[in-house]
């Protein structure tokens, strides 16, 4: 595990400079010159073009991390695999783009009444997925290598400062909402352009097409499970954007805009179990072809517990200080009416970092087609319980709808991987973390200060000193443990 949390602190910490500059953006910068509607206009062009670039992409993300290693040694530059994939995601985007063209009139129908403002883009989105799936198939090529840290300098920082400075440009006057558009999609390619560089530089020979590669014996078992696992990202990815797609067909682009600001609070739970996902694939994949299950159980294991208890401490940071974000957001008396969806995604994420690497585990598996019946299933309960909580409870209802979809999902996935296997993540451990998080929403009674920023900055402090000062003397993470036993001994030194 120590490739894994090398490259994992790396991953967290390019993530955390993102969020950073993220949560400026969102929080601060599009509030102040940002109509509601037009940030929900890109949040809904994003998530269309993420739903997209996973039928551009037909599960590139994943194949990489199964397949490679049975090319790796061959001669002749891998034996034209990496070049084979470029292949493969320029057939995938051609595929999108008919689909898109055939269903494009019928897409637009949704919004036409509610919110008229996205048809006016939405031709964007075929060069949009396309980008992404570019972008998902390169960063797999350096993933492979274990290399995860630059991509996502790239994907998460780098990216950030481009539509930073769109957007200041847009309050500058220099350019209209249309291009801003136009430099989001421009943003895209640059990190397109800068990741191909980056994998120049590593040597890694993804250019190389030979011709016998595609030989049905070959590509065969490629695409078929390409096939599967496509099924599985979309169904991750209806959970996180069809909200957003159907919140604009059913209310309207401010909604949106509203949504897709608590939306990024929320989701920022999902830094730690990102980071370790990101470099445990392949690790996995190698596991599973050599059949080596304590290794699997183990990260299983691990996974769960040191995401859960990163994800705990991020919950209680952001929601006891709920109040006091929104008090910092321009137009804040417009955006906290999203204060519960923060808490719902937040609970979203909570319980997918205490399953730990199930989806993982399960796709680099040969019951990799069980993700596609559970797909089959989150599609049916999120459009279900968007029908019938939005018209409720507007954008927390979508919000309520994700949260119930990722419990059932996870269930389901526990259950299969403890009855094929005999895998399960959950600990004693995870019962004292989870009571930990009790105790210390006690601190939410601490008397309100002034100004807001002496609040957050008290309560902050108080939430993690009690929390990891809790963990640490239960030793509720041996990882965690042991990393603090080391600062400690330095600081002592």
């Amino acid at each position: 595990m120590g490739i894994v949390l090398r490259q994992g602190a790396k991953y967290a910490f390019a993530n955390l400079l993102g969020v950073g500059l993220g949560a400026f953006n969102v929080l601060w910068l599009f509030p102040r010159y940002l109509a509601t509607n037009e940030i929900g206009v890109l949040a809904a062009l994003e998530g269309a073009a993420v739903l997209g670039s996973t039928v551009a992409g037909l599960g590139i993300n994943v194949i990489t991390d199964r397949f490679f290693p049975l090319h790796k040694d061959l001669p002749a530059k891998h034996g034209g695999y990496l070049g084979f994939l470029l292949v493969y995601v320029a057939i995938a985007w051609l595929f999108f783009c008919t689909l898109f063209f055939v269903l494009y009139d019928f897409c637009l129908g949704f919004y036409l009444k509610k919110s008229p403002e996205l048809p006016l883009y939405f031709g964007w989105v075929y060069v949009y997925a396309g980008l992404l799936a570019i972008q998902y198939g390169l960063e797999s090529f350096a993933r492979v290598y274990l290399r995860i840290a630059i991509p996502n300098l790239l994907r998460e920082f780098f990216l950030r400062i481009l539509i930073t400075i769109s957007v200041l440009l847009y309050a500058s006057q220099s350019i209209d909402f249309a291009q801003v558009v136009a430099l989001r999609i421009a943003s895209y390619a640059i990190i397109c352009v800068l990741l191909l560089a980056y994998l120049l530089r590593l040597r890694i020979p993804f250019w190389y097409i030979d011709k016998r590669f595609f030989r049905k014996a070959n590509i065969y078992p490629i695409v078929r499970f390409g096939f599967f696992t496509f099924w599985g990202a979309i169904g991750i990815t209806l959970v996180m954007k069809l909200d957003v797609l159907m919140l604009g067909a059913m209310l309207n682009m401010s909604q949106v805009g509203v949504f897709s600001l608590a939306f990024f609070i929320g989701n920022v739970l999902e830094i730690p179990r990102k980071a370790i996902a990101q470099i445990s694939q392949p690790i996995l994949a190698q596991a599973w072809r050599e059949n080596n299950l304590p290794l699997i159980q183990k990260m299983y294991a691990q996974s769960s517990r040191n995401a859960f208890v990163v994800g705990g401490w991020l919950f209680l940071g952001i929601w006891l200080n709920i109040d006091s974000l929104f008090a910092y957001i321009p137009h804040s008396e417009v955006y906290v009416a999203g204060k519960f969806v923060v808490l719902f995604i937040c609970l979203t994420r909570l319980v997918d970092m205490g399953m730990g690497l199930n989806n993982e585990i399960i796709t680099q598996s040969n019951y990799y087609f069980f993700n596609f019946l559970i797909v089959l299933l989150i599609i049916i309960l999120v459009i279900g319980f968007n029908l019938l909580f939005i018209p409720i409870y507007g954008i927390t209802g979508a919000a309520l709808s994700s949260l119930i979809a990722i419990v059932v999902s996870n269930g389901l996935k526990f259950i299969f991987l403890y009855k094929r296997f005999g895998f399960q993540p959950l600990t004693q451990e995870h019962l004292v973390m989870a009571l930990i998080i009790i105790g210390c929403f006690q601190i939410a009674w601490i008397p309100v200060l002034l100004p807001v920023w002496a609040d957050m900055l008290a309560r902050s402090i108080t939430i993690t000193l009690a929390y990891w000062g809790a963990n640490i003397y239960f030793k509720t993470s041996p990882e965690f443990t042991t990393l603090w036993n080391v600062v400690k001994n330095k600081i002592k030194k």
